[in-house]
């Protein structure tokens, strides 16, 4: 059986155009998304397509007065939504000042969600996260290890890990927590999974969104040209 996911990194709620096309054109049956407003209303609204319905999301921080977090969709023709799990990561040094600066800020946090397969009930286990944008790899590495920390390595389930972990650096420390954990990437042909321009000529390309899994096979991995956002769109699929 192959599953498609789909991770997205929304810009503040602004990339929802283009959305729907990659959608239809892909089908995933996952949809894993980051910087995403959590107001009911725009979960409720924001996958404009009968096929998919909200598995659940979590709260990460609040901007000008607006809270984004991520959500999980899941497409209802091939999966069921088992159940869901919301787990809070350590705080950096920045956020911890704004707590104090502020009187609130949501810690980082980590979505969990369970789905079993329809066709053969199979169950498939997706983590979707969001790590901390302005904080050392060392403050990252924490929320990394936390977020797997979580893994239940006795288990057969398919596993995967995705979203914006913000390590653009240090791929050693990363790759280690990889190794610790048994997993394997299959973002690692993808050189860069983020874009922006400075100063109307100079391009920064980075590697910010990671998919990792275990107890599967990874068949391909693209990034789907779609500029609505400074992230692309990147998609796998695997074999369960």
């Amino acid at each position: 059986m192959q599953i498609k996911l789909l991770t997205y990194n929304l810009l503040f709620n602004r990339a929802k155009g283009g959305l729907k096309e990659v959608i239809n054109k892909y089908q995933p049956d996952i949809i894993c998304l980051q910087e995403i407003e959590t107001s009911e209303g725009n979960l409720n609204q924001f996958i404009d397509h009968e096929a998919y319905q909200l598995a659940d999301y979590s709260n990460c921080f609040v901007k000008k007065h607006q809270i984004f977090g991520v959500a999980t969709y899941f497409r209802t023709q091939t999966l069921d939504f088992k159940e869901a799990q919301i787990f809070d990561l350590p705080r950096t040094f920045i956020e911890n000042f704004l707590v104090l600066l502020r009187g609130f800020n949501n810690p980082r946090t980590v979505l969990k969600t369970e789905f079993a397969y329809k066709e053969k009930n199979k169950k498939i286990c997706i983590y979707n996260t969001h790590l901390s944008l302005h904080a050392f790899n060392s403050a990252r590495g924490k929320q990394i290890n936390e977020t797997l920390a979580d893994l239940d390595l006795t288990s057969e389930t398919p596993t995967v890990i995705t979203g914006d972990f913000n390590f653009p650096y240090g791929r050693k420390k990363l790759q280690n927590l990889i190794d610790k954990y048994h997993l394997q990437e299959a973002t690692n042909k993808i050189w860069y999974t983020f874009e922006q321009k400075l100063f109307h000529f100079f391009t920064v390309r980075l590697k910010a969104d990671y998919i990792l899994y275990r107890n599967a096979k990874s068949i391909q991995t693209l990034r789907i040209p779609l500029r609505s956002s400074d992230h692309y769109p990147i998609l796998a699929i695997f074999e369960i």
